[in-house]
């Protein structure tokens, strides 16, 4: 609680309305945005701190952006913000474009990478699809 009486975050965590409501789909989906930001960490760390930078994948500046978004969707998406499935389409949108890497990462045998890839697209587009199904669309709607 802060002076005013409050708590300082008024999120899903603390609104029973949203959480006696939602959809499973929408917990997997958050689940899976969970698991997508998770390996993308993971990715950044391992590409930054191991590989110093020499591996696939962005910089750190737009590594953390990018795990700064995934964060901001994730919130949203479990507040019942339409807003969350906007930035859960474009960071999946974002995660198809090195998509045509994955056969040249294969054949140079970087699967580590090539999964990470893959992994961090399916995850992504799973959540999606599980976002905008009907039971989802019809808790985001009441929201």
């Amino acid at each position: 609680m802060n002076c005013f009486g409050r708590n300082w975050f008024h999120g899903a965590a603390t609104n029973p309305w949203i959480r006696k409501h939602q959809p499973a789909r929408v917990t997997a989906a958050l689940g899976a945005l969970g698991a997508a930001w998770l390996e993308s960490a993971t990715a950044l760390a391992v590409n930054h701190l191991v590989f110093l930078g020499a591996g696939t994948g962005p910089g750190p500046a737009a590594g953390i952006l990018s795990l700064a978004i995934q964060t901001l969707a994730i919130a949203l998406v479990a507040r019942a913000n339409p807003a969350g499935r906007v930035l859960a389409i474009f960071t999946a949108v974002l995660s198809a474009l090195p998509l045509p890497m994955l056969d040249r990462l294969v054949s140079e045998r970087s699967f580590y990478s090539a999964a990470y890839l893959g992994g961090a697209f399916a995850f992504k587009a799973i959540a999606v699809w599980l976002l905008y199904s009907r039971e989802s669309n019809d808790w985001f709607a009441r929201r």
